[in-house]
């Protein structure tokens, strides 16, 4: 199954499309590793693939996460949290656009070209202090869980 890869360049793709500020990779590294300035990175990370409901057998769910950082050297904590919270709003927007394209049905959004699947929804379930934050990095992490259909199998929506 590689939809999940597929879903991570999706969303990395829609976060550039939406002049996120940060730049956006694909995996995750150990904050104090990845070069975080105040601009900040963002980070992409596979989560999980389950069957969300066993009488639709081509419908599955699938948990991304999300890791948002930014560097603050100023002793004013209150300046890193304007920061992360600046970006935490660019991509809170970049996300809700994406949600809003897929249920629209806008089917560059939606489908998934490498993988034959579709995107039926995606909701942030969780965003939270990551717990890797130590200054002067400052970081987030969301939980994003998305249901996908398999287009391949009868019964698709397309």
């Amino acid at each position: 199954m590689i939809m999940w890869f597929e879903l991570l360049k999706r969303i990395q793709d829609v976060l550039i499309v939406c002049k996120v500020s940060a730049p956006v990779q694909l995996g995750a590294v150990i904050p104090q590793h990845a070069n975080v300035d105040e601009i900040g990175k963002i980070m992409l990370v596979r989560g999980s693939e389950t069957v969300n409901d066993e009488s639709i057998e081509n419908e599955l769910l699938v948990t991304i996460y999300l890791e948002a950082w930014v560097r603050n050297d100023d002793p004013d904590l209150s300046v890193g949290y304007a920061r992360i919270s600046e970006l935490e709003w660019q991509i809170d927007a970049a996300l809700k656009q994406m949600r809003q394209a897929v249920g629209s049905l806008n089917e560059d959004i939606c489908v998934l070209n490498g993988s034959n699947y579709q995107i039926l929804d995606l909701k942030v379930k969780q965003k939270t202090g990551d717990l890797d934050a130590l200054r002067p990095l400052l970081g987030s992490q969301y939980t994003i869980e998305c249901r996908l259909f398999d287009l391949t199998r009868e019964g698709g929506i397309y």
